[in-house]
């Protein structure tokens, strides 16, 4: 084995285990993110109602947006965000969290898309979490991993890897990359000034 093998081995090894361990109560998780989007006044108060957990087959539950949510992100209902930094009024929350039964974490997907402020191009990321195995090798189609670009779904829609990353944070980080203001402490805006 080489060391570019081992090292995506323990990669996919490492996604497993903190999957493994991941039960947590993430609606209530995302709510609390969902409530500083709210205080924020980036999104409507009405939302807290809107993310809602569901009963599917084989006993798993999804957690996600409802039907009367305020917009849709192709065929899911998703979440309509203003007064973000990067884009434009309207841009597009999606969540979708897999559990078991038993609450442990199958798969998720948090997106977030929109046009750009200033320049209207289209921009959009998603972090998804596979609930099992797809394409060859640890790096076909990597567990855990984030599409980049400006449409999704298109052919050559960029996939990288990602470690261990949970759906909760992954929201965060999503949110990051176009509001500064979501930036965990201590790289907030705040705690760097006079620091230049």
């Amino acid at each position: 084995m080489t060391p570019a093998t081992d090292h995506w081995r323990l990669l996919v090894t490492a996604i497993e285990e903190q999957r493994a361990q991941a039960r947590r109560d993430y609606r209530h998780l995302i709510l609390q993110f969902v409530g500083r989007l709210i205080d924020a006044k980036h999104c409507t108060a009405t939302a807290m109602g809107w993310l809602c957990p569901r009963r599917v087959a084989g006993g798993r539950n999804v957690l996600t947006w409802s039907v009367n949510s305020d917009t849709r992100a192709d065929d899911h209902p998703a979440l309509r965000l203003k007064g973000l930094t990067e884009l434009e009024d309207g841009a597009v929350l999606s969540i979708w969290v897999e559990t078991s039964a038993a609450a442990d974490l199958l798969s998720y997907s948090v997106g977030l898309r929109g046009e750009r402020r200033g320049s209207g191009n289209p921009w959009y990321a998603r972090i998804d979490l596979d609930a099992g195995p797809r394409g060859k090798g640890p790096c076909g189609h990597p567990r855990l991993h984030c599409h980049l670009g400006g449409n999704p779904g298109q052919p050559d829609d960029p996939r990288a890897p990602l470690p261990w990353i949970s759906p909760v944070h992954a929201l965060e980080w999503l949110l990051t990359t176009v509001h500064s203001d979501f930036e965990p402490s201590p790289w907030r805006p705040e705690g760097l000034e006079g620091k230049e």
